[in-house]
Order: C-alpha cells, then structure tokens, then sequence
C-alpha cells in the first residue's frame, strides 16, 4: 500500500530535516505572533496592531510557491519502482492537490485567528490536537491500526491540552497589550481544535499523494498547494474579507495592511522572515511524510511546544519593555502541567518513554498478523528514525 522511503534515506538527511522542520517552524509561529503584536500607522492615519491573519495565509503560500524557484528542492530522490502505485504527472498532481491547499487554508486561516486571541505558546499547546486527530484518521481513512500504547500516549496529550485550555480561558493577561475577554478566548480555542482536523486531514491526503503515487516530489506538492492557496486567498478571501461588516470579526483592509508596511520597515522585515521560515518548515515538513508518515509528522511538530515556549519566554525578560513575548504568570504553572502531560504523551507515542505494563513487540506482531501494517510501516517512531545507517541494512 505505501512505499515508505525512511530506509533509503540516510541518517544525517533525517536529522537535517527534523532539526531544520523543529527551528523553522519554531521561527514561522515566533514571526508570525510578532506580526500580530507590531503597531504600525494605518490609511486611517493612526497607529494599531498588525491583525491580519489573510495577510499571513497569503505569505505563507507565497513561501510554499517559492519551492518552485530554487532547483535544490525539485532534486528528486530516487525510489524503488513499484508497479502497484498509481501514476502520477505534473498535470494531475496539480489536479489532486487541490484538496490539501483547501484544507491547508482553511487551516491556517482559522490557527491564524486564534493566535491573535491566545498567547502563543497556549496556542502551539493546542496545536497538539492534531495528533488525536491524525491518529483516529490514520485507522479510518489509511486502514491502520494504533498499538494501544500510542492510544494511551494520544490520551495523556488529549489530558494536557485540557489543561491548556482552561490556563488560556481563565489567564486574563495578554503581553502584546492586547486584552481579550475569556468569550474571545475561547471562540480562539475552538477554531484552533477545528483547524487541526481540517490540517490532520491535509496531512493525511498528502501522505497518501507521496505514498500511492509514482515519483511524486515533496516539493512540487508544496508548490502545488502555494499556488493554490495564494489563490484562494487573493482572488476570493481578499474582496470577500474587505467588504464583510467589521462585528462579524473577519474583516480585513487589505489596502490598510500594505499602508502599514509601508509605514514600517520593521514589519515587512518580519514578513520577509516569515516567508523564508515557512518556506523550510514545509518543505521539510513534507519531506518527512515521504520517508515516514503523516502521523509521525504531527507528533514531531508538537514538539516544537518546547522551543516556543522556551523562545517567548526569553524574549519576554530580554526586552520587557519591547511588548514582545510571554509572561511567566501564576497561571503559567497550570501551563508547565499541560507540557508535560504533551511531551510525556508524545514520547510514549514514539516508544521513547516505555512502561513495563506494555508488550511493545507483542502488540506489534499482532498488527503485522492482520495484515492492517507493512513491516515498513511499524518503524514509524522517533526512535527508528534515529537508527544507525549500518542498523538499517
């Protein structure tokens, strides 16, 4: 069914590309929250924060776009043919991936919102949702079964976003000077949830592109869903936000947003930034889904919780005076509690956290005997993934 091409991939281009996926997207939500959080003069003549989520939809497909410009991401690695792929060309493969940019939009329009309204690391916490969701769509839409393990190590992350949850609901103090009643808070908690089944869906379906298909690139579906994002984004989004009333809490001046920058050199530096940041987490990120899976992917991507957190932190107490970064709060505690719950759950999910109570080799001979996992398949974990070149032959 899948031809996952983890084994042919050498060890340092596995490391390469987890690293390079855990900074850049470390730096895409960084950037992306000091956008929110900048002031700049608008066509009204005033100065107010840079919300404007579509903006950052469109320069973030613009930096998926830009995979089409540089040859190093079209090399194309080479794959074992297999006669029970399906055929792929560039004309189809533009055709198919329609359906992720969609969801990819959507996505990222709704996270996008919620970040104003929640603090950063709060809102990656939530983030982690996404590997409930994966994980529930990996048995239905690619007929695989979980070990029980990782479905306890989903609950122990399901357990920490509770947590998380409640600490931005309840947490009234906000470091961007923007305050946000606890109802706004939560309308972003709930579109940040239904983004991560529309983007674990996106995942899934690309999985399916880069493992069904013959001699698809990662980088040509990055492409792809650049293009068609932008789009969607310029040509339907931008006049359909313009003209809404302002109290349904989707409206954007596009022709306010490009009078702020430029009003401000500072923010179209931190736009530029952005675009190169979201270039390499993409394209990495979908280089990891080819020689691995889409589940495994997600579950990379929440640990990047601790890189922000740690990020904003240090950006709060390094410049308290600048109105960038976090506050460590009384309720940050409760906050600590939900990272743990996450990184505890994750690293049960990837067999780096074992428990004696589990029968690991067991649960797995019993997936292989129903023939609902390739042999391949079963490898997918952080600890295979970090396996010796000689392990692997």
């Amino acid at each position: 069914m899948s031809d996952l091409n983890h084994k042919t991939v050498s060890k340092s281009k596995r490391l390469t590309n987890v690293i390079i996926m855990l900074i850049c997207g470390t730096g895409s939500i960084v950037f992306g929250k000091l956008q929110f959080q900048t002031q700049a003069v608008g066509r009204d003549g005033k100065k107010h924060y840079f919300n404007k989520p579509l903006w950052q939809n469109a320069t973030m497909f613009l930096g998926m776009l830009l995979c089409f410009t540089f040859p190093f991401f079209l090399k194309t690695q080479e794959k074992k043919k297999d006669e029970t792929k399906k055929p792929s060309s560039m004309k189809r493969l533009a055709k198919l991936t329609t359906a992720p940019a969609t969801c990819d939009f959507l996505a990222t329009y709704f996270m996008n919102i919620g970040l104003i309204f929640l603090p950063a690391s709060m809102w990656q916490l939530l983030r982690g949702s996404i590997v409930i969701f994966s994980a529930i769509l990996t048995v239905i839409y690619r007929k695989r079964k979980v070990p029980f393990f990782q479905w306890v190590g989903v609950s122990i992350v399901t357990i920490g976003l509770t947590l998380v949850g409640f600490a931005a609901i309840v947490g009234t103090h906000d470091t961007n000077g923007q305050q946000f009643s606890s109802i706004e808070k939560g309308v972003g908690i709930i579109l940040v949830i239904l983004a991560q089944f529309i983007q674990a869906l996106q995942t899934i379906i690309e999985e399916t592109l880069l493992h069904d298909y013959e001699d698809t690139n990662p980088a040509h579906i990055v492409g792809f869903e650049g293009l068609w994002g932008l789009l969607l984004c310029v040509v339907i989004s931008a006049p359909i936000a313009y003209y809404v009333p302002k109290k349904s809490g989707f409206k954007e001046d596009s022709i306010d947003t490009f009078v702020m920058l430029g009003n401000s050199g500072f923010l179209i530096g931190i736009c530029c930034v952005y675009i190169v940041v979201i270039l390499l987490y993409n394209y990495t990120g979908m280089v990891i889904t080819d020689f691995s899976s889409a589940l495994l992917r997600n579950i990379l991507d929440g640990l990047r919780t601790l890189f922000i957190w740690v990020t904003l932190i240090i950006i709060y107490y390094a410049s308290p005076t600048s109105g960038f970064g976090e506050e460590w709060t009384n309720w940050s505690y409760l906050q600590l509690g939900g990272f743990i719950a996450l990184v505890v759950g994750t690293f049960m999910y990837n067999k780096i956290l074992k428990f004696p109570c589990f029968n690991y080799k067991e649960e797995y001979e019993q997936i292989k005997s129903v023939n609902v996992l390739e042999s391949s398949d079963l490898d997918d974990d952080l600890s295979s993934l970090l396996t010796s070149d000689s392990e692997e032959k």
